[in-house]
C-alpha cells in the first residue's frame, strides 16, 4: 500500500486567483445583489417570513395554554388544529379587513321595517317579504343587516343557535330564495365568501324604516 501511494502522482497545487479575478468576481456579485430584481426578491422573502410568523402567532393565541405540570410530569403533545377551527380563525381575522366597497354602486333599493319584520321593494307596485314569528332566518338577516361588512360564520352560528356551518349556509339560501320569489330580485340578497363569512350584497341598498 505504501509503495502504491508513493507511485501515485501528487496533486497539482491549487492556483490562487489573481487580484484582478477576485475584484471582477466581487464586482459581479455586487451587481447581482444590488440589482432591482434581487432586491425585490429579498424584500418579498422578508415580508413572507414576517407574515408567516404573525399568522402563526395569531393562530397559536386562539388556543388556551396547557395547564402547568410539575417537572416530573410528562408534557402532553399539542392538539392538532381541525379544518373547521382553522376556517373559523381565518374568518375572524379577515372579516374586519373586508368592508362594504364604496366603489360598487347600488342599483337595487329596498327598505326594512324592523317593527313589522318586513323587507319591502317598490317596483311599480309594493312587494313585501315578511319574516314571521321568531325564526332563525329573520335573526340571521338582522345580524348581517346591522353589521358593517362581513360577519364570520361562527358568530352567526352562536347568535342564531345553528349547529353547523352548513346550517348557516342553508339559512342564507332560504332567505335568498324568498327574496327571489317575493321581491322578484335576480340577485342574491346575502352573499358568502370563504374565509370571510356573510354580508349583504353590496349591489343592494337597504334603507331602515
Amino acid at each position: 500500500m505504501e509503495e502504491e501511494k508513493k507511485n501515485q502522482p501528487s496533486p497539482k497545487p491549487r492556483r490562487e486567483p489573481s487580484k484582478e479575478a477576485i475584484e471582477a468576481a466581487r464586482k459581479i456579485q455586487d451587481e447581482v445583489l444590488n440589482s432591482p430584481s434581487m432586491k425585490a426578491a429579498i424584500e418579498t422573502a422578508r415580508q413572507f417570513s414576517d407574515t408567516s410568523k404573525r399568522i402563526f402567532a395569531e393562530v397559536q393565541a386562539e388556543f388556551p395554554k396547557k395547564d402547568t405540570y410539575f417537572m416530573t410530569a410528562p408534557v402532553p403533545p399539542p392538539r392538532p388544529i381541525t379544518a373547521r377551527e382553522l376556517d373559523s380563525i381565518l374568518e375572524k381575522r379577515l372579516a374586519p379587513l373586508e368592508k362594504k366597497k364604496p366603489e360598487v354602486s347600488s342599483d337595487i333599493f329596498l327598505s326594512y321595517d324592523r317593527k313589522n319584520k318586513e323587507l319591502i321593494r317598490e317596483a311599480g307596485k309594493t312587494l313585501v317579504l315578511k319574516f314571521s314569528g321568531t325564526g332563525k332566518r329573520r335573526d340571521l338577516f338582522e345580524i348581517i343587516f346591522d353589521a358593517d361588512g362581513f360577519v364570520d360564520t361562527e358568530t352567526l352560528m352562536e347568535k342564531t343557535g345553528s349547529p353547523s356551518f352548513n346550517a348557516v349556509s342553508k339559512l342564507t339560501q332560504g332567505i335568498n330564495s324568498r327574496v327571489i320569489s317575493d321581491l322578484k330580485l335576480k340577485k342574491k340578497l346575502i352573499e358568502g365568501r370563504e374565509g370571510f363569512g356573510y354580508r349583504i350584497n353590496p349591489e343592494i341598498t337597504i334603507h331602515r324604516q
